[in-house]
């Protein structure tokens, strides 16, 4: 979307109270103004995947090196949050870790990633997250730390998800 366009569906859900914006010299961050929005526009994303069979085939041919297996599922990390053998990676580009992020993630966008290596702990368990499960970001940091030696998985969530949950900041 062309930036004109993306400010006048801002102005519209501003209208509709929908969101909220705090700006910041030239920068506006906008934030949904309550979790029953998020939880609508997610049901409406379910309700799209079980009913447009296309998602899937559009994932699987845009990323084919996706391991199944690698995922961490939200049950799964619970009891991991907060253990010190386990590193909660958000690789989002800069600037979107203040918008929200998991309480306790250590932010280093991908960009950043190979000048960073050295803090991420090989004896660590790493689970990455970044926009969601068709955001590529997320599964090139997975496969340049499993290709250095680390143990890492994805996380199966987008960080709104994890907000309504309550583990996220």
């Amino acid at each position: 979307m062309s930036v004109a366009n993306t400010s006048q569906q801002l102005k519209t859900l501003r209208t509709a109270r929908m969101v909220n914006v705090r700006r910041q010299g030239v920068v506006a961050h906008y934030r949904l103004t309550d979790d029953a929005i998020f939880q609508t526009w997610q049901m409406m994303w379910q309700l799209g995947e079980v009913y447009k069979a296309e998602i899937e085939r559009l994932a699987r041919r845009l990323l084919p090196d996706r391991d199944p297996r690698a995922l961490v599922f939200f049950e799964e990390l619970l009891p991991l949050l907060g253990e010190d053998s386990v590193m909660i990676l958000d690789v989002w580009p800069d600037g979107e870790y203040e918008a929200g992020h998991i309480t306790g993630a250590v932010s280093i966008p991908l960009v950043d990633l190979p000048d960073r290596m050295a803090i991420i702990n090989k004896e660590h368990e790493v689970i990455v997250y970044c926009q969601g499960p068709y955001s590529s970001l997320s599964d090139q940091v997975v496969q340049l730390l499993q290709a250095t030696g680390h143990k890492v998985r994805r996380m199966e969530l987008r960080l709104p998800e994890w907000r309504t949950s309550g583990i996220a900041g």
